[in-house]
C-alpha cells in the first residue's frame, strides 16, 4: 500500500526561515501525519500529527508538544515552524 505524501514550505510556515526547504508529510494511518526534511545526507524527522478528537495535536522532531489546532493545515504549520527556528541547530549538529 502506497502512503500518500504531500509538502509544506518551511518558508511559509509564519517565520522568517529562508530557502525552499519543505517538508515531506505521509498519512500511514488516518489520524497520523508524520513530517521529514530532506537534506543533502538523507531525510531527518521533523516531527507528526495526530488528531484527537476534532482537534490535531503537533509534536515536534524532538518530542515537544506544540498545541493543538483546530486545523490539520496549522498543525502542521506549526511542526514547520518549529524544524525552521528551534530545530535547525539541531538538525545541523546532526549532520556534522
Amino acid at each position: 500500500m502506497e502512503v500518500p505524501v504531500t509538502t509544506i514550505d518551511v518558508a511559509d510556515a509564519g517565520t522568517s526561515a529562508a530557502g525552499d526547504s519543505r517538508l515531506a508529510w505521509t498519512c500511514p494511518e488516518p489520524v497520523l501525519w508524520t513530517a521529514s526534511e530532506p537534506t543533502p545526507h538523507g531525510a531527518v524527522y521533523a516531527g507528526f500529527v495526530q488528531q484527537v478528537g476534532e482537534r490535531f495535536v503537533a509534536v515536534d522532531g524532538l518530542g515537544a508538544a506544540l498545541g493543538a489546532f483546530d486545523e490539520l493545515e496549522l498543525a502542521q504549520r506549526a511542526v514547520a515552524a518549529a524544524v525552521a527556528t528551534t530545530l535547525a541547530a539541531s538538525i545541523w549538529m546532526r549532520q556534522v
